[in-house]
């Protein structure tokens, strides 16, 4: 099934039949069962509860501690950005990323939020928090030698030019 849903592409990840050769497939497919939620778990037996566990959410489950922006990288976008993978910037290619960077972190987050071309929203995990997505895109920011606040500071810096006030007229 996995290799199947990578080939073919499975709802919001795109197909990579002809994009990517069998070895990066393979590679793919031994990332995503080493990151897997189904992979057994062995867990002590709970203990014995005295009330009904409350009725799940539809909400997804967000974890209780936020991730770093290298954890999110390397759990969601490093499928796409370490290749570049569909025309996805390559994490350490300043080039790509410049006129990406100029949106700012809030322009920059909006698209990740709710996706951009082939990216889909989220990077394909929705229990990701606005905070971790933040940390994730200013990681790869400065992988590819971009500093986000450096950037902002300049473009506050920078006059801007504006035309002279109208006399007043009575």
């Amino acid at each position: 099934m996995v290799n199947g849903a990578i080939r073919n592409g499975v709802t919001y990840m795109p197909k990579f039949d002809g994009i990517v050769k069998q070895e990066g497939l393979w590679a793919i497919r031994s990332w995503l069962e080493s990151v897997s939620v189904d992979a057994p778990v062995k867990a002590a037996a709970p203990a014995a509860t005295t009330a009904a566990a409350p009725a799940a959410s539809a909400a997804p489950v967000t974890p209780a501690v936020a991730r770093t922006g290298e954890q999110v990288f390397n759990t969601v976008c490093t499928a796409c950005h370490t290749a570049g993978i569909l025309n996805a910037p390559k994490i350490d290619d300043k080039a790509a990323w410049e006129p990406r960077a100029a949106k700012g972190l809030s322009g920059l987050l909006a698209s990740s939020t709710t996706g951009l071309n082939q990216m889909p929203a989220k990077g394909g995990d929705p229990s990701l928090t606005e905070q971790e997505l933040s940390e994730a895109i200013t990681y790869m920011l400065g992988k590819a030698g971009i500093d986000l606040s450096k950037a902002a500071s300049a473009a506050a810096a920078t006059p801007t030019t504006t035309a002279p006030a109208k006399p007043a007229t009575n």
